[in-house]
């Protein structure tokens, strides 16, 4: 998992995330340009990438309005993605308080141990298309 493309999900913004194999960070882009942090004006990167497939349902009043949304994250049978060291892992995670840490999983149950360095988590609305290669 060397590339991540977020643009299903974001159809807005466009992120995207690409493996550097010899620093072992994903360098993020967002709208085709590369995404800068303003603190130090470098490009983000993350040693860890975590999707995270949540429910969402609408808030609008108006039942044809679809752009008031909120996404569900007290849960414990959604899904998502590890993406660590080139690699693609699915995930399991549940959160079950307000206050309380998410915890992610392995398909085995393992609870993941995230590798040292900066984590960008991404919430993704179930419906939509994570594509990675």
């Amino acid at each position: 998992a060397t590339f991540i493309d977020l643009s299903k999900v974001y159809p807005y913004s466009k992120p995207t995330l690409t493996y550097n194999e010899e620093e072992g960070v994903y360098y993020k882009e967002l709208h085709n340009e590369p995404q800068i942090d303003a603190s130090n004006n470098e490009q983000l990167k993350f040693a860890n990438v975590i999707v995270q497939v949540a429910q969402s349902q609408n808030l609008s009043t108006d039942p044809n309005a679809t752009d008031y949304k909120v996404f569900l994250c007290h849960d414990t049978t959604r899904g998502g993605y590890y993406f660590t060291q080139g690699k693609a892992i699915p995930i399991r995670w549940e959160k079950t308080s307000d206050r309380g840490a998410t915890k992610y999983y392995d398909m085995d149950g393992n609870e993941i141990q995230l590798n040292t360095g900066k984590t960008y988590i991404a919430i993704a609305q179930e419906d939509r298309t994570i594509i990675y290669k």
